[in-house]
């Protein structure tokens, strides 16, 4: 469960970033940026929640 906690932080770390990325070189990308953002947090919150607590 740690490795699938630890993926899924990961991921979202990486959305974030791609995120960033689409919000700043798309023209329209605002909304875009919103979505992968709401998506990435999640990822990363759920990774949160099943990390074991030690």
């Amino acid at each position: 469960m740690y490795y699938l906690a630890k993926t899924l932080q990961a991921i979202g770390m990486v959305n974030l970033m791609v995120a960033l990325y689409a919000g700043v070189t798309m023209e329209h990308g605002m909304s875009i940026e919103y979505a992968l953002l709401a998506a990435g947090a999640l990822l990363f919150l759920l990774g949160r929640y099943l990390e074991p607590r030690g």
